[in-house]
């Protein structure tokens, strides 16, 4: 374990070693959740923006979608009339 101190803005440097153990690179987009009283860091899984899938997810216009959510939506196109 190693000792770190969180600066006035809120930041934590991760270690270099570390970063470059779990392929955390520069500008990398990272996901922080709390569990269990640890804060836990992960790289960043796209999730769906209706319903938070990150199964089968794809990106449109700075967007991320699901497939299910993609063809509920087709299908709910098709019924517009």
């Amino acid at each position: 374990m190693r000792h770190k101190v969180i600066s006035k803005g809120g930041g934590l440097i991760i270690p270099a070693d570390i970063r470059r153990q779990y392929n955390f690179l520069s500008g990398a987009a990272v996901d922080i959740a709390v569990k269990d009283g640890c804060i836990l860091v992960s790289q960043h899984t796209p999730r769906c923006i209706f319903c938070n899938n990150h199964e089968g997810v794809g990106k449109h216009m700075d967007r991320y979608v699901c497939k299910a959510c993609v063809t509920a939506m087709v299908k709910d196109v098709g019924t517009i009339g």
